[in-house]
């Protein structure tokens, strides 16, 4: 599986498009903490990646 990115944006960055300044698109945020709903989401469907691969290989 794939994520977006590893870390948010920067709000503080001006050099970004607005609309990506303050959005939660990372794993964790910038004091590099994890978001626990999300990886405990990720880490559930890791968990059936194969069995979810083959029913959608039928």
């Amino acid at each position: 599986m794939h994520w977006f990115k590893y870390l948010d944006n920067d709000p503080d960055d001006k050099t970004t498009d607005p609309s990506n300044r303050d959005s939660n698109k990372g794993l964790v945020n910038l004091r590099y903490e994890p978001y626990p709903d999300l990886l405990n989401a990720m880490r559930a469907l890791n968990q059936d990646i194969y069995a979810l691969a083959d029913h959608f290989d039928r």
